[in-house]
């Protein structure tokens, strides 16, 4: 058996040029203690309000105040990503630990966080069917989907977080590692962003980099308010519902505009602007089908004994292309 498990090996976004490179801590800790990390996002994908303690934008807040960065990340609370982690079958110095994918040039391991679970399911069969093409045997046979909020996922994928490998393996258990994380789009959100920027002659390439999640919206100054989506068919929709008053034939949409998601938090992370992100953290909302896989699997981890996600321990795998 190999000493360390292969995955295949996606094209990466370039954290190491584009983040800020902090090291977790404090932060993340605060809004996410394991005690209340399933529970937050539990009762925000039912449909009812739920936020850090400390962290909420009042709903009756004064429009000149301005947001801080905890108040807005802790908006998207409500928004669920999945990850792939270690299963109870795995131990109980496993379970909950979540898998990263060791690069040995920069020594570092990378995490991924998927805006769909059918996207995540797809990326562990991917991974499990490798290695048992290479005969390493399969380390995934006890891995699970879990739920993690974006308010989470948005963090870790800004910064860096040193955790500990637990890796049985002589040489590779018990050392430290520094880890990021890349969000990762559903299918439909990353063609339609291809489908945007080909018809208006812009780079697509961007989008086959794993860690961007394109955001979508249609300027509405009459509103005073922009309305985000993360694909165009509930933009359309949700759009012609507003203005059907107005123009019943609905023969005119306005251009979609396309940005990226951890652009958009860096640039306002760089100017201290948070309040530049009110209008998305307040409209944005999981896909449907996001949404349903959420509660699911919240539902049976509430059942069950599952662990909660681990933020200081990594189960390191690396990456190589099928032979």
């Amino acid at each position: 058996m190999s000493a360390l498990h292969a995955t295949s090996a996606p094209a990466e976004r370039d954290n190491e040029n584009e983040s800020d490179n902090i090291h977790a801590g404090d932060d993340i800790d605060a809004w996410t203690r394991r005690e209340t990390l399933s529970s937050i996002l539990a009762v925000s994908a039912l449909g009812v309000t739920a936020l850090v303690p400390g962290s909420a934008l009042a709903a009756d807040a004064s429009p000149a105040q301005k947001a801080t960065k905890a108040e807005i990340i802790s908006k998207l609370a409500g928004i669920p990503t999945f990850t792939l982690v270690n299963g109870p079958g795995s131990g109980a110095d496993s379970d909950g630990v979540p898998f990263g994918i060791y690069n040995t040039d920069t020594a570092t391991a990378t995490g991924y966080f998927f805006m769909n679970y059918e996207t995540a399911l797809q990326a562990l069969k991917v991974a499990s069917d490798l290695d048992s093409e290479r005969g390493d045997g399969n380390i995934w046979s006890t891995a699970r989907v879990k739920v993690v909020p974006l308010s989470v996922a948005l963090q870790l994928s800004l910064s860096r977080r040193r955790r500990l490998a637990i890796n049985e393996e002589k040489g590779v258990g018990g050392i430290q590692v520094d880890t990021i994380n890349n969000l990762i789009p559903s299918d439909e959100g990353n063609g339609d962003a291809r489908t945007l920027d080909t018809s208006r002659s812009k780079n697509t390439k961007k989008w086959e980099t794993k860690g961007r999640v394109p955001l979508f919206y249609i300027p509405e100054p009459r509103l005073n308010q922009s309305q985000y989506y993360f694909g165009t068919n509930e933009l359309i929709n949700d759009y012609k519902r507003r203005h059907v008053a107005e123009d019943p034939s609905m023969a005119f949409i306005p251009e979609i505009q396309l940005v990226e998601l951890i652009d958009v938090v860096r640039k306002a992370q760089s100017s201290n602007d948070w309040e530049s992100l009110r209008d998305f953290v307040e409209t944005i909302k999981p896909s449907q089908d996001a949404r349903e896989a959420a509660i699911k699997l919240l539902k049976e981890e509430a059942s069950g004994k599952a662990a909660p996600y681990n933020f200081d321990k990594v189960y390191l795998v690396v990456s190589a292309g099928k032979k």
